[in-house]
């Protein structure tokens, strides 16, 4: 091996470890910026009725995939009182499909007791 070979060899084991760690800071920074996106930029309470559950959706699945699974559980008890009627049975059953996978069965009566106040009584 020649000196330069020797000298790349060196310079990329020392440097790769300090190049890894600037990605992994930069995937953290730009997951934070998304957050900051849905949390700021986008204004769920002024957005139209038919664009909020699609809404709710990404934000709840980037808080599984990059945040709390909690956090998440929160999101989705959020966006079932926030979305219109029409589709509120349908984003009961995510959020009781979700907490089932991350929680268990047991977590999943809670919700379900909410769901079932939350619909009127029809005869």
């Amino acid at each position: 091996m020649t000196y330069y070979s020797l000298r790349l060899i060196y310079l990329f084991e020392t440097l790769a470890p300090v190049s890894f760690l600037h990605a992994l800071l930069f995937v953290e920074k730009v997951t934070f910026n998304i957050f900051l996106l849905y949390l700021h930029c986008t204004s769920f309470d002024q957005a139209p009725p038919e664009e909020k559950k699609p809404l709710y959706l990404q934000w709840a699945k980037l808080e599984e995939d990059y945040g709390l699974a909690k956090r998440a559980m929160n999101v989705y008890d959020e966006a079932v009182r926030a979305v219109p009627n029409s589709e509120k049975m349908a984003m009961y059953e995510i959020y009781i499909a979700r907490a089932a996978e991350l929680f268990g069965v047991p977590r999943t009566r809670q919700i379900y007791e909410v769901s079932v106040l939350s619909f009127p009584l029809s005869l």
